[in-house]
């Protein structure tokens, strides 16, 4: 019988690899690891391909009714450049949070109040004065760079294959590839840099829980801890510090020894594809909001405890409606539904009463109101026709 230091040397080489005293979850990935060798898609452009994910955040964030929870982080990464295009923290990952990260992407990151004047755009190696005669937004702007998502890979969650995120990138002229179920490798660059905003970022927040409940101090919650605000407000200012840090995947294969930063890997692509810039108004920002019905009151509508009132209401409120059943009736006189229109993006116009025979579709549509009350103009979006949405609700 050999000894116990023999047995545990034993141990050792049969389970080198295996993990097998480790973690199950370790386990579980490296079973579902496929066979090598290992390929990767080239990206030679920025926003040629792209990654979007969510994972919880390891702190602790004091929400508006005062408990202390986690929240979720929604982030996106270009793989051409490894650069953080945007990242958002909800205390649950919506559609419309999702649809916020491909605003967020294509639009500069402003300067804010108590930012150090290192973090400008300016001061960075992005080639500045040569964007800003392209695109005058990048003036008060920080090292962030723009970049428009041509094709985003993402996995089967609810918030990625939704209604509402499909429809935005539709209307941004975004390609959308899902990944095959329980393959999180096929996505592994946004998998590693969520793992890298916990080690970098999150271990240093006040609040941070560790990975575990077992990680985890005594009385966290009773603590002082960051808004939801406060806490996106140092991630963004993070992002602009990570654009400057040195990436191992980005490494000239003549000088290997050399890493390059995300932002000098942009002003190097720069060079060979350009900068196209990507204007994007208000009424861009209500076509990514997701769609509802809501009911009309006399004093406008009401959403998430916030009152919207409008013009372009009165035609449609309940006094205007005829409650004796003739035709122009829509519902509930007390409480009617009806196709709200397009307010703040189209001159107030009469709102004529709805018929409940067959919709006519040589006629336009007005599309069910926004969670912010707002309407919202047909999909058109860059490269498309401007034809009419056919498709309405009844």
């Amino acid at each position: 019988m050999p000894s116990q230091r023999t047995l545990y040397r034993l141990f050792d080489k049969l389970a080198a690899g295996t993990h097998t005293t480790g973690s199950a979850t370790t386990r579980r990935s490296v079973n579902a690891r496929p066979a090598g060798p290992f390929g990767e898609v080239p990206a030679c452009a920025p926003g040629e391909w792209m990654q979007i994910d969510s994972t919880p955040l390891d702190v602790l964030v004091r929400l508006d009714k005062g408990i202390a929870e986690k929240v979720e982080l929604t982030a996106m990464i270009d793989l051409a450049t490894r650069s953080l295009a945007a990242a958002v923290l909800r205390p649950t990952t919506k559609a419309a949070d999702a649809s916020a990260l491909l605003a967020r992407s294509i639009t500069p990151e402003m300067m804010r109040p108590g930012w150090s004047e290192a973090l400008r755009m300016s001061r960075s190696v992005l080639p500045h004065r040569r964007l800003m005669a392209l695109d005058e937004r990048l003036e008060p702007a920080a090292g962030r760079p723009v970049i428009v998502p041509d094709t985003i890979v993402c996995d089967h969650g609810k918030v990625f294959i939704s209604n509402n995120f499909r429809a935005s990138c539709r209307y941004l002229g975004i390609s959308l590839q899902p990944t095959h179920k329980a393959s999180p490798f096929e996505k592994g660059a946004i998998e590693k840099t969520l793992g890298s905003v916990a080690t970098l970022f999150a271990q240093f927040v006040a609040g941070y829980t560790g990975r575990s409940a077992d990680r985890r101090g005594r009385g966290l919650e009773n603590g002082p801890l960051w808004s939801l605000p406060e806490l996106q407000g140092l991630l963004d200012e993070w992002i602009v510090i990570w654009q400057n840090r040195p990436h191992d995947a980005l490494r000239d294969p003549d000088s290997p020894k050399r890493a390059f930063t995300p932002n000098e890997k942009y002003a190097t692509l720069l060079e060979s594809c350009g900068y196209v810039p990507a204007p994007f108004s208000g009424e861009d920002y209500v076509e990514l909001l997701p769609e509802r019905w809501q009911a009309i009151n006399s004093y406008g509508i009401r959403i998430n405890h916030r009152t919207y009132d409008d013009a372009e209401l009165t035609p449609v409120a309940p006094s205007a409606l005829r409650s004796d059943g003739e035709e122009g009736a829509v519902g509930d006189p007390l409480r009617p539904l009806r196709r709200l229109p397009c307010l703040g993006t189209r001159p107030p116009q009469r709102a004529s009463p709805v018929d409940h025979g067959v919709l006519e579709t040589s006629a336009p549509c007005r599309r069910p109101v926004r969670r912010d009350g707002l309407g919202s103009r047909p999909r058109t979006g860059p490269g498309r026709d401007r034809g009419t949405d056919r498709r309405c609700r009844r």
